[in-house]
């Protein structure tokens, strides 16, 4: 399928995603990837439908090159494709409980699988809250918060594509052109095995604590 048209799909999808959210009066972020940015493997593929996705914040600062996810909270959990059914994107609308991460910076993960054990590729993305607000958690009283892939990016779609100010790529790589489709895309990295190892155990934790909030 054609991106120019995926680009279409989705902004009817995400505007959608949107109201609902709205209306529900909770907690809630509307994260997606649209317009003419998407998330790539290392083999320049789109990051396959079904991979995991998470949202949440870092009790301290992630380190930039890092891959660590050893002091990441999650506040939600998504899947590639979500909300759309293609690769590269995802239209998603979460609620969840806001108790700890109301004002805090907001995080993206991604990974190259369903889960966080059997992926050998990460991407750990944001951008710096005191740049664009869009990106922190708001208080349940608060109009769903809005973050989109492609606000790390300016000049998106085309060849002078570069970082947005604050835009972190804290693990992974990009932007970069793709001239063919005239769209711009950022990179999952890839991490040791051995930090892998711990990633793994640490997301196994963060999945028992949203268990508990839920609870």
């Amino acid at each position: 399928m054609c991106k120019g048209f995926r680009c279409f799909v989705v902004g009817l999808i995400v505007t959608g995603a949107a109201v609902r959210s709205y209306a529900q009066g909770n907690s809630e972020v509307d994260w997606f990837a649209a317009g003419f940015t998407y998330l790539t493997l290392q083999n320049g593929t789109y990051v396959p439908t079904g991979c995991l996705l998470e949202i949440g914040k870092f009790t301290s600062a992630p380190v930039a090159g890092s891959p660590s996810l050893q002091n990441f909270v999650p506040f939600a959990t998504g899947s590639m494709g979500q909300g759309l059914g293609v690769d590269g994107a995802w239209a998603i609308g979460s609620t969840a409980d806001s108790t700890g991460f109301v004002n805090q910076q907001i995080y993206l993960v991604a990974f190259n699988a369903p889960t966080a054990g059997a992926a050998t590729e990460l991407g750990i993305f944001c951008v710096d809250d005191a740049v664009n607000s869009g990106w922190k958690f708001q208080s349940s009283a608060a109009p769903p918060t809005t973050i989109e892939l492609q606000d790390l990016v300016q000049n998106a779609g085309t060849p002078a594509n570069s970082l947005s100010p604050g835009a972190q790529v804290i693990f992974g790589s990009g932007p970069f052109y793709d001239a063919a489709e005239g769209v711009s895309y950022l990179t999952l990295g890839v991490p040791e095995p051995s930090t892998f190892a711990l990633v793994g155990v640490s997301c196994l934790s963060a999945v028992g604590l949203m268990r508990r909030r839920r609870a």
